[in-house]
C-alpha cells in the first residue's frame, strides 16, 4: 500500500484495494507559471486545472521545507511547511475551479509533488460498470467513498 493516502475523519487506510484496468480518463492540467529566484530564494506558483469534473484535490510533498506557501492567495499555516509533513493540502473542488499553490523553498530543493485528483462518479461514470449499492447499505461518511482517483506525481 502507499505510504500517502487520502485521510479521513477516522484517520484510518483504505480496507480494500485491487488492480484496476487502465481507463482514458483526463488528468488533471499542471502548469509551472512561475520559477524564479529572488533573495537567493526560489519563488514556484503552480497552477493544477481540472480536465474533469472532481470534487477534491489532495497534494502531498516530499520533505522538503518551504519558507512559505499560498493556496488561492489564502497563507498556508507553519506546520503545513515543514519538511516532516508529507500531507501539504486538501482543496475541496466546486465549479471546477483551478487551485493554485505559491511557494518559496530554498533554491536547490528537490521538491516533488503528488496530487491525488477524485471525483465521486465511480458508480455513474460511462467509463466503469459497477453495479449500484444495495438500497439497505450507505457509503461511509467523511472517507472518500465511489471515487475515481487520478495520481500523478512532479518533480519541480
Amino acid at each position: 500500500m502507499a505510504s500517502n493516502t487520502i485521510s479521513s475523519k477516522y484517520n484510518s487506510n483504505f480496507t480494500y484495494v485491487t488492480n484496476a484496468p487502465i481507463k482514458n480518463i483526463l488528468v488533471p492540467k499542471i502548469e509551472k507559471t512561475v520559477d524564479t529566484l529572488i533573495n537567493n530564494q526560489r519563488h514556484l506558483k503552480i497552477c493544477i486545472t481540472p480536465q474533469r469534473n472532481v470534487n477534491r484535490l489532495d497534494i502531498y510533498k516530499n520533505n522538503v521545507a518551504l519558507a512559505k506557501a499560498t493556496a488561492n492567495g489564502v497563507s498556508l499555516p507553519d506546520y503545513s511547511l515543514l519538511d516532516t509533513t508529507n500531507k501539504f493540502i486538501t482543496h475541496y473542488i466546486s465549479n471546477n475551479n483551478y487551485t493554485e499553490i505559491s511557494l518559496i523553498l530554498e533554491p536547490n530543493a528537490p521538491l516533488e509533488l503528488t496530487f491525488y485528483e477524485a471525483s465521486n462518479d465511480l458508480l455513474t461514470n460511462q467509463h466503469f460498470s459497477i453495479p449500484a449499492r444495495p438500497v439497505n447499505e450507505i457509503p461511509m461518511p467523511f472517507v472518500l467513498n465511489d471515487a475515481i482517483l487520478i495520481t500523478k506525481t512532479v518533480k519541480f
